[in-house]
């Protein structure tokens, strides 16, 4: 038999499939990474300062229901500016959802209260939020008062304890009218005993009749309050100078209040923003050109940095 010449044995050689990615491969993974991370950080940052803004409107307007509330309760009146030593935060504390130790007041001594911080107090947009220990980012319409300013550094001061006890016509004393007058120039006031020794208290049925809820002032964000348990009217309430304010000639200066022209100053919307902690009671925030604010009637809005100032004046009497 013819044998047959044996051939060396070949192993096939079969292609190896390539691992990883080439360099082009990479190039197009990363640029798509960078495309979706332009696109989403600034919505995500959007999202967030949406969400900031809402919750700091929600907590302005439950502070104002608060207050509507206690009104409710107390046969429409107003909670006073200051009661004893605590402000009117303390006051409506009972009809806020806070915690018990806050809410129920004496439970715990006032330094272990100055060391708590009361979220609902608080507007996340408020820069001085991340670590600042008993932050209140809202007031309350304190009215027109003597508050005189700084030349050099536009510090706001409170002359005496603000009260409606100023003498308008200059003759030494404060009559009823005058006391009648300065009332209606805000919302929230110390007690005061000329009407009784009960004390005199704003009524949402006073402002009604007058200028009416829906168009006056109750609530403002503000950048400049220290601390919700203080008793000083400059943490507690926004207010004008009498000064800042030019009225047309009353006969006797006792008719009703017409400005004719103002300066607000540091009393203005945004004045001062930020700046001088405790010495500057006006409405501010960082929302751009707006702050939120809450009006006698329980509904809420965007109060423009550029209204006309006699406009924002008048939206602060009663």
């Amino acid at each position: 038999m013819k044998q047959l010449s044996q051939r060396p044995h070949q192993s096939r050689r079969i292609p190896s499939s390539r691992n990883g990615l080439g360099m082009v491969e990479v190039v197009v993974c990363v640029g798509c990474l960078l495309l979706i991370l332009a696109i989403a950080i600034p919505w995500m940052l959007s999202a967030r300062d949406v969400q900031r803004k809402v919750t700091c409107e929600a907590r302005a307007k439950a502070i104002a229901e608060a207050i509507i509330t206690y009104s409710d309760d107390r046969g429409e009146k107003l909670p006073y500016l200051v009661e004893g030593e605590a402000g009117w935060p303390v006051g409506i504390s009972p009809f806020l959802d806070l915690p018990g130790a806050v809410r129920d007041g004496a439970v715990i001594p006032k330094e272990e209260l100055e060391a708590l911080s009361v979220p609902q107090f608080v507007c996340p947009d408020d820069p001085r939020s991340a670590n600042a220990t008993g932050l209140l980012s809202y007031i309350v319409n304190g009215g027109y008062g003597l508050f005189p300013v700084d030349a050099d550094t536009g510090a706001v001061s409170e002359t005496g304890t603000h009260s409606a006890e100023i003498d308008l016509d200059g003759d030494g004393k404060v009559s009823d009218e005058e006391w009648a007058i300065n009332y209606a120039t805000g919302v929230v006031w110390r007690p005061d005993t000329r009407k009784g020794e009960a004390g005199f208290r704003m009524s949402l049925p006073y402002i009604s009749s007058n200028d009416g809820t829906e168009f006056t002032l109750l609530l403002s964000e503000n950048l400049n309050a220290e601390h919700w348990l203080s008793d000083r009217t400059m943490d507690l309430a926004f207010v004008i100078g009498r000064e800042r304010l030019q009225f047309a000639d009353q006969p006797d200066r006792l008719g009703p209040l017409q400005i004719t022209s103002t300066d607000l100053g540091p009393f203005a919307v945004n004045g001062n923003l930020g700046k001088l902690p405790g010495q500057c009671p006006a409405p501010s925030s960082l929302h751009g050109d707006f702050v939120n604010v809450m009006y006698c009637d329980g509904h809420g809005g965007p109060l423009s940095a550029k209204i006309d100032p006699r406009a924002y004046a008048a939206l602060m009497t009663s």
